[in-house]
Parts: structure tokens; C-alpha cells; sequence
């Protein structure tokens, strides 16, 4: 069997970083434990962006010396909140201007600092609402307008201005897609002309994956938790330990009893 590395996707893997063992944890009987990770998992990229939450899980064995390997095709969960993030997509439509317009148009708060953070907020969520009725199934709009295309060249072959017309549609929604995906998988490296959608997915698959935490382990005797819930919760535990740590005997004084560093002088003038 072969693969082509570079083209096929590591899936990456969960639980202990090796899936074959052999030998005593006692060093009387011969040598320590030898470890070694020989098997890995692969994806092509149609399957990685069929399937972005995947990924292999080594399992305990008891009596091989080899670990049982489990391929989750849904293992995980996408993040419960995201951030707001500008669409460099909406650029190329004249409409985003006026939405931009209409929603920072408006007075929301007599104080202008307030009045700010609401004009933000009310922008992106009407930005939002906007992408979600006009760019949200961008796949389905390249393929719409490779229908009508192809039903301008089959029923109306002698009519260049719609053929034209139909041509331009699609172009600029193989583009929007490609500059939707390309912005996603932040691939910095790659010419602005440069025609790899599919990259792009699989790119953006990957690091989400990688910046995915599936589960942790608290501690060396404790359970893995995969919980999203409780891995925040743990995480939070674990910084308010270090921070009380570090702020024992750090006390606040007064202005008084700050070091003295130049010595007040009247000026001659």
C-alpha cells in the first residue's frame, strides 16, 4: 500500500502518544518499557473536508502489545461562541457599504463613548444577518450559476450578452468563495491569483483541529475530562492558583511611601 504524503492529511490522534509497547516496567527483568507510535492516520482532502471533526483515538489493550486505533468521524465540537469577524468577500459587493451606512447611521446612546460600542455591536450584527441571507451557502451559489450557464449556452447559443452575463456571475462566485477560504485557512504565502479552493478548506480544517483542545488530563492520577464545560472550568481553576500564587506578599502602598527619585527645585527664572 502507498500514500501520497503530500496530499493526504494526518488526522493526528488522542490519548497516550504511542500505540505499541513491549517489554517490563521493572529494570531486573531485562530493560525498561520500549514505546513507539507505528501507526498513524491519513485522509485524503476530500475526505478531511467531508469529515473536519475526525480524528483517531489510540485505546488501552490488555493483552496485545499493540493498541486498538478508533477513527471518530465526529469527534468534536465547534467552539459555542465566535468572534466577529470582517468577510474580505464583502468588499466586492457595493451592498455592504450601505449596510455599514444604515446601521452606524443611528444615535444609540447620549454618552459617545457608549454610543461607540453600540454603533460596533449594531454593525456586526446586522453585518451578520446580511452575510447570513446573502453569502452563507457559497457552495450552492457556484454551482447555481454553473447551471445557468450551462442553460445559456444549450437554450440560447446565440445570445452572447447572457451568455457574457452568466460567465461573469459565475467568476465572481468562484472568487468570493476563494477569498471566503482562503481568509479562513490564513495562508499567507500563496499569490492572491493563485485558484485552490480546496487547499484553502483543507488548510482551515487542519488548524482548527490543531487549535481544538478535545480533552485534557488534569493531572497525572485523574480522568481525561472532554468536556468543553469542564475543560473551561479546569483551565480557569488552574490560572486563579497561579495568580494567587504570584499576588502573595505583594501589597499595595500609598503614594507616601514611594521611593523619592528627584528632589523638588525652585527654578531661578
Amino acid at each position: 500500500m502507498s500514500f501520497q504524503y503530500k496530499s493526504d492529511k494526518y488526522l493526528g490522534f488522542q490519548d497516550p502518544g504511542y500505540t505499541w509497547s513491549k517489554g517490563r516496567n521493572s529494570s531486573s527483568q531485562g530493560g525498561g518499557v520500549k514505546r513507539a507510535r507505528l501507526d498513524r492516520g491519513l485522509a485524503s482532502i476530500d475526505w478531511r473536508i467531508m469529515f473536519p471533526n475526525a480524528i483517531v483515538h489510540h485505546l488501552a489493550a490488555s493483552e496485545s502489545d499493540h493498541r486498538p486505533i478508533l477513527l471518530d468521524t465526529s469527534g468534536g465540537v465547534n467552539a459555542k461562541r465566535r468572534t466577529f469577524k470582517y468577510e474580505n468577500m464583502w468588499a466586492r459587493d457595493p451592498r455592504c457599504f450601505w449596510v455599514v451606512k444604515e446601521a452606524w447611521s443611528r444615535r444609540l446612546h447620549a454618552n459617545p463613548m457608549t454610543n461607540f460600542y453600540r454603533k460596533v455591536k449594531a454593525t456586526s450584527r446586522r453585518l451578520k444577518q446580511w452575510n447570513k441571507t446573502q453569502f452563507c451557502h457559497l457552495k450552492n451559489q457556484v454551482q447555481e450559476a454553473t447551471l445557468n450557464l450551462k442553460f445559456a449556452e444549450c437554450h440560447h447559443p446565440d445570445n452572447v450578452t447572457e451568455i457574457e452575463d452568466a460567465k461573469n456571475k459565475l467568476s465572481e462566485a468562484l472568487l468570493r468563495e476563494e477569498i471566503h477560504w482562503k481568509q479562513k485557512s490564513r495562508v499567507q504565502w500563496m499569490a492572491e491569483g493563485d485558484k485552490c479552493t480546496k487547499f484553502f478548506m483543507a488548510s482551515t480544517i487542519v488548524r482548527r483541529r490543531r487549535n481544538f483542545i478535545q480533552s485534557i488530563k488534569p493531572g497525572p492520577r485523574e480522568d481525561w475530562i472532554s468536556d468543553q464545560d469542564q475543560i473551561a472550568a479546569c483551565f480557569l481553576k488552574k490560572f486563579e492558583e497561579i495568580f494567587k500564587k504570584n499576588s502573595k506578599g505583594c501589597k499595595v502602598g500609598s503614594p507616601s511611601s514611594f521611593p523619592v527619585l528627584a528632589k523638588p527645585a525652585l527654578s531661578s527664572q
